[in-house]
């Protein structure tokens, strides 16, 4: 029936505005691989339905919150962090050997940084050097640093191809999104 077909697309028309409205053309700045790789990664953990809030676009008096959570995803606050190297990467999680990125829960902990997939196994062992040297507050040396390191769906190569225009992976990712809004409507059409 194209009037339930026309009422399903104007039902998911506020989400697929809001998954646009993400971008607004940050991918096209020189941390435009950063916000790809949250779009991306905000992406598929959407189409695996966890429940994501992507809280890097939500601005405190114009500018986003200094310090404050990239993307939430079943309650878990993460600081998506895609740099040359995982010593980089790592590294901008820090100031002056101290931890930045803290939860809002109360715990006073780190809150996790994602890192590039091909990056992962290195972070992993940065951020434990750097647990162990009492860097990271309200842990103690020789706790686990999976618990502060999350491997991102996209290696760094993969994420600055996201932020084009036409490749093979932004291109996915954009399908990614599109079949999450129109789940939705299919539910509607199918009732």
């Amino acid at each position: 029936d194209v009037g339930l077909s026309a009422a399903a697309a104007q039902a998911v028309q506020p989400q697929f505005n809001a998954f646009y409205a993400e971008n607004k053309n940050y991918m096209n700045g020189s941390r435009g691989h950063g916000y790809a790789a949250e779009y991306g990664n905000n992406a598929v953990d959407r189409f695996f339905a966890r429940e994501v809030e992507n809280t890097a676009q939500q601005l405190v008096n114009g500018r986003q919150a200094k310090y404050g959570a990239d993307r939430i995803v079943d309650g878990v606050e993460i600081q998506t962090k895609y740099c040359q190297s995982a010593p980089e990467t790592i590294g901008q999680a820090f100031a002056r050997k101290e931890a930045v990125y803290i939860r809002s829960d109360g715990s006073e902990k780190m809150m996790a940084i994602e890192v590039p997939r091909d990056q992962f196994k290195e972070a992993v062992e940065l951020m434990q050097k750097r647990i162990d040297k009492g860097q990271v507050p309200n842990v103690e040396p020789g706790e686990s640093a999976k618990d502060y390191v999350r491997k991102g769906y996209f290696t760094y190569d993969q994420a600055y191809l996201i932020a084009q225009s036409g490749t093979i992976e932004s291109l996915t990712v954009d399908a990614l999104s599109g079949a999450v809004c129109c789940f939705q409507a299919d539910g509607i059409t199918a009732t």
